[in-house]
């Protein structure tokens, strides 16, 4: 193991040993489980749902006047809002927990998920509106 040692800064121990790296593999293993789960025709539909609802965001926030700074292909969305900080932290005093890009520009930043629904995204696209036209 003395082969595979390397120096770790970020962690307590100032060297670290392992094939694995610092990351534990439970999140490969249960990405695995949750795959065999619902096998190729439930994991389409899970992708498929989740894609419903990234063009539903998309869509709906296209109607109150914000575009995504890009189209997306995955379930991922970036919004261009003006004060993207200010914007956000109007979001998180209504219980909305959004993140910000970083690069190439400041953006609202968006994962839909299997959890959500298109009433969850009207409820939130109303509030970005009302944050908005209140600026």
């Amino acid at each position: 193991m003395n082969a595979l040692e390397t120096e770790t800064h970020y962690l307590t121990k100032a060297k670290q040993a392992s094939l694995t790296g610092t990351r534990s593999g439970a999140a490969a293993a249960a990405t695995y489980a949750v795959m065999m789960h619902l096998g190729c025709e439930g994991f389409r539909e899970m992708v498929s749902y989740c894609m419903d609802l990234t063009r539903h965001l998309i869509n709906g926030a296209k109607r109150i006047g914000i575009d995504p700074v890009i189209d997306p292909i995955m379930n991922v969305a970036a919004l261009k809002v003006p004060s993207t900080a200010l914007v956000r932290d109007e979001l998180m005093k209504r219980d909305w927990h959004v993140s910000m890009t970083r690069e190439p520009n400041r953006a609202l930043r968006l994962i839909l998920m299997r959890h959500m629904t298109c009433q969850n995204i009207d409820l939130f696209l109303s509030d970005l509106h009302e944050i908005l036209r209140d600026l």
